[in-house]
């Protein structure tokens, strides 16, 4: 026999939701709505984690722990999940504004270091990696293209394979531009290319106070223009031609490949 309906429905007790339920969550990836915490102050909670690194955030109704899960949803979606600050996070940098005003934390950071206390451990295979996912990154929200990123991306990865085991404030410019010299032996414009690249990985590095001051900043820019383009007649060809048979024949071939074969003079020392 099925037992009579309750009179007042209205004081029925309603069925277990995930906010009130303390044994389960709601798994969206890497966010999480996690365990209720009736003992505590804030008892709805949300998770999330950042490179390994969990963080959580306690608010003291559902309604606002719901909203705090969908914007961590959706920053999680475009990538930017890193950029969410807890409170902690926040209380944090204020405190630290507050003492440090009006002195920019870049210069803060700088004189920690002249102090002797601060040692850099982050490789700079690791700061590679960073400097590649967020180029990705960009890709991803459409401020940069992939083929920007492309060559970027095989630019840095060597530079990696080169400096990777190195910590970020070893690398010196003497070192960098001997690497440059080596991958563009031939061409200022694609030794200017790769270095633009550099000083924008070193850059962002001292944005974000991870190193002093960026080794790339001394190197100079070569001049990459090779002045006005003409074009030879036959009778000068054939008196090129003459000439570089009597005093350089060895030389003949790369001639022959630049005139005829449409190479590029920046690549005939890979071709002959």
């Amino acid at each position: 026999m099925k037992p009579a309906p309750n009179e007042h429905p209205e004081n029925t007790q309603a069925a277990p939701t995930d906010t009130q339920n303390t044994q389960d969550h709601v798994d969206s990836g890497s966010v999480q709505k996690l365990p209720d915490r009736p003992d505590r102050p804030s008892p709805y909670y949300v998770g999330w984690k950042i490179d390994g690194e969990r963080k959580k955030m306690g608010f003291k109704n559902a309604k606002d722990r719901d909203e705090k899960f969908r914007e961590l949803e959706k920053a999680a979606k475009r990538g930017t999940l890193d950029l969410v600050p807890t409170r902690d996070d926040l209380r944090d940098w204020q405190a630290f504004k507050r003492a440090t005003h009006p002195t920019r934390w870049q210069d803060v950071v700088a004189g920690w270091r002249e102090s002797g206390q601060f040692s850099c451990t982050t490789t700079v295979a690791a700061a590679v990696d960073a400097f590649i996912k967020g180029r990705e990154k960009r890709v991803k929200e459409g401020t940069i293209n992939e083929s920007t990123v492309a060559h970027q991306r095989t630019d840095m990865r060597r530079f990696k394979d080169s400096f990777g085991s190195m910590k970020l404030d070893e690398p010196t410019a003497e070192q960098i531009e001997e690497w440059l010299d080596d991958l563009a032996p031939n061409s200022n414009a694609t030794f200017n290319s790769k270095l633009k690249v550099v000083r924008s990985f070193f850059n962002g590095l001292v944005d974000q106070g991870l190193v002093r001051e960026s080794p790339a900043a001394s190197i100079l820019l070569r001049d990459g223009s090779i002045g006005e383009v003409g074009i030879n007649t036959v009778a000068e060809m054939a008196q090129l031609f003459a000439y570089a048979k009597e005093h350089h024949p060895e030389a003949l071939g790369r001639l022959a490949l630049e005139a005829f074969a449409g190479l590029r003079f920046s690549s005939l020392p890979a071709a002959v």
